[in-house]
């Protein structure tokens, strides 16, 4: 289970649920909601946690919506290297 309040883009991204979500849901939450996510404000344990998501469960491959209905997907790759940022 993830704290979402240990990540607080993950937090935000929820609305401000307090509750621990599974991994599959807070990828899934990433993925949906990913136009709002700040990447100058994403931290190396963020990057972490969304690298190992993705790779455990997404076979390494990160396609995000960049509109609401989710009409508009592009892998997401070169902001994710820890380091950056």
């Amino acid at each position: 289970m993830i704290d979402p309040v240990r990540f607080p883009q993950l937090y935000f991204l929820l609305s401000f649920n307090l509750d621990q979500i599974s991994p599959q849901q807070a990828l899934k939450t990433y993925e949906k909601e990913w136009r709002w996510v700040n990447l100058r404000m994403m931290s190396n344990n963020w990057r972490m946690l969304l690298i190992e998501l993705i790779d455990k469960l997404a076979g390494g491959i990160f396609e995000p919506w960049f509109d609401e209905a989710g009409d508009v997907r592009k892998p997401v790759i070169e902001e994710l290297e820890v380091g950056a940022g």
